[in-house]
C-alpha cells in the first residue's frame, strides 16, 4: 500500500471517530441525571477528540506537502547551504566553445599547415595582343614584301620606355630585323603599337614567327601567367596565279581561283592578295578561320573584301568566265568580321556576259551588329552563257572597319 493511500485511510478514520462521538450525545436520553454527567465526559471526550484530530490534520498535511516535492537528496534542516562561485578557468557545463567567425568576405584558411600564396603582378608583362595588320592565316605571294603590326597591352606595374626593344626570338624570321624599338613611352593599363617590316619566305607553305620584349637592363617578357610566352605573326605563302583562262566548262572556285581575280577599287587595280588591312586604297585577303561578327568562331575559309575609302568607296573582283548551267547556284555566308564596330557595308552579286555591261543579280545590307547571313542565288536565268561573276562591297561613305566577308563562296551545281 502507498503511503498517500494511508494517509487518506487514516484521515477517514479520524473523522468516523468524530463524527460517532457527536452522534452519541444527539441520541442519549437527557432525563436521566446520571446521562448528564455521561454527557460532560462524552463532551470532554469529543472536545480532546476534535484537537487530536485537528493535530492529526496538520501533521498529514505537511506530510502531504514533503511528499508532493521529492528532493534526490534531502538535507537535515541542521546542514549548511553551500553557495559555489564559478571562475573563469573552470566550467561545470558542456557548452560548446563558439569560434569567433571572421567578417563576410573575408576567406577562412583552412586548419591545416597550408598558407595561401598570393601571386604579385610581374613588373613587366604584356596583356592583350591584337593583330592590326596581317591576320593569323593571311596569304602572302612568295617573296611579297609587307607590314605587320600588332597592338600590344601593357598588364605589367611597370613603365616601358622608347629604349626597350620588339625582338625575334624563334621561328621565321620573314627577313626582318633582329629588332625594332618601341616608338613611345607606355605606361601599365595603355596600348601600344609595333610595327615591323618582312618579305614572305620564297617557298610556299606555313610560316610563323616569335617575338618578346627586351628591356633596357635586358630583362625579357611576354605575356601569359609568367610573362614569358611569345606573340607572333602567322602567314601563308603562295605561288602568284598564272594568268591561263579558267576552262570555260567549270564552275569557278571563288576561294582556290581568288587571285585569277581581277581586283579593282577607285584607285584601280589591287594586289592580290593584299599586304595588309587597306581602309584608304581597299584590300582582299583569304583567311583560313576568323572571328565573325557576334563573336562567332569559324574555321571554314573565307575571302576579306575592305572597300576603298571615299564617298563612292569599291572593291570589285571580277571572276574568269564559265557556261552556267540550268539549276546552278551561288551561295555563301556574308557579313562583318567581329570587332570591327564601324562596318556599314552593301554586298552585291554582279556578273557580266561575254564581257559586257555589269548586272546586278543580288544585293544585302550589312553591319557589325552580331548578325551574318547565309544567302542563295539561283543562276538559271543565264543557262547557256558564258559569265563572269563579280563579287562587289560598297562602303558607306567611310571604310573604316569594313571588314566585310565572303564565306566558302562557291557553286552549287
Amino acid at each position: 500500500m502507498s503511503k498517500r493511500t494511508s494517509i487518506l485511510l487514516l484521515i477517514i478514520a479520524a473523522y468516523s471517530l468524530f463524527s460517532g462521538a457527536c452522534l452519541l450525545g444527539l441520541f442519549s436520553p437527557m432525563g436521566n441525571p446520571d446521562n448528564v454527567a455521561t454527557a460532560v465526559v462524552q463532551t470532554v471526550v469529543i472536545r480532546q477528540t476534535q484537537a487530536a484530530l485537528n493535530t492529526l490534520v496538520a501533521q498529514i498535511t505537511q506530510e502531504a506537502a514533503a511528499t508532493t516535492t521529492p528532493s534526490a537528496t534531502p538535507l537535515p534542516s541542521n546542514t549548511p547551504t553551500v553557495t559555489e562561485t564559478p571562475t573563469q578557468t573552470a566550467s561545470l557545463t558542456n557548452t560548446p566553445t563558439k569560434t569567433p567567425r571572421p567578417p563576410t568576405g573575408t576567406p577562412v584558411p583552412p586548419t591545416s599547415t597550408f598558407t595561401p600564396t598570393y601571386s604579385p603582378i610581374p613588373c613587366y608583362r604584356i596583356g592583350l595582343v591584337k593583330d592590326i595588320s596581317i591576320a593569323d592565316g593571311t596569304d602572302l605571294t612568295a617573296d611579297q614584301s609587307f607590314t605587320k603590326t600588332w597592338r600590344l597591352y601593357n598588364a605589367g606595374r611597370c613603365t616601358w620606355k622608347t629604349n626597350f626593344e620588339v625582338y625575334f626570338t624563334s621561328g621565321n624570321a620573314m627577313s626582318a630585323p633582329a629588332s625594332v624599338r618601341l616608338n613611345d613611352t607606355v605606361a601599365p593599363g595603355e596600348f601600344t603599337d609595333v610595327s615591323i617590316r618582312m618579305i614572305a619566305p620564297h617557298d610556299t607553305g606555313r610560316y610563323t614567327g616569335y617575338w618578346l620584349i627586351r628591356s633596357s637592363s635586358g630583362v625579357s617578357f611576354g605575356w601569359g601567367a609568367n610573362a614569358d610566352s611569345a606573340f607572333w605573326i602567322k602567314i601563308d605563302v603562295v605561288r602568284q596565279a598564272p594568268t591561263h583562262t579558267h576552262n570555260d566548262d567549270t564552275p569557278v572556285d571563288f576561294i582556290d581561283e581568288y587571285c585569277r581575280a581581277d581586283w579593282r577599287t577607285t584607285v584601280g587595280r589591287i594586289s592580290c592578295p593584299s599586304a595588309g588591312e587597306n581602309f584608304s586604297s581597299g584590300s582582299i585577303q583569304r583567311r583560313h578561320g576568323a572571328t565573325l561578327t557576334g563573336g562567332y568562331e569559324e574555321n571554314e575559309t573565307l575571302l576579306v573584301t575592305i572597300p576603298s575609302s571615299g564617298g563612292s568607296g569599291i572593291i570589285s573582283g571580277r571572276y574568269p568566265s564559265f557556261k552556267v548551267e540550268d539549276g546552278d547556284e551561288f551561295t555563301t555566308i556574308i557579313g562583318c568580321l567581329d570587332d570591327s564596330p564601324k562596318c556599314n557595308v552593301t554586298f552585291q552579286l554582279n556578273y557580266s556576259i561575254s564581257g559586257g555591261s555589269v548586272q546586278t543579280l543580288a544585293s544585302w545590307k550589312e553591319k557589325d551588329n552580331g548578325n551574318f547571313e547565309r544567302v542563295t542565288v539561283d543562276l538559271s536565268s543565264l543557262e547557256g552563257k558564258s559569265v563572269q561573276i563579280i563579287l562587289t562591297v560598297l562602303n558607306k561613305g567611310s571604310s573604316t572597319d569594313d571588314r566585310a566577308f565572303w564565306l566558302v563562296p562557291h557553286i552549287v551545281r
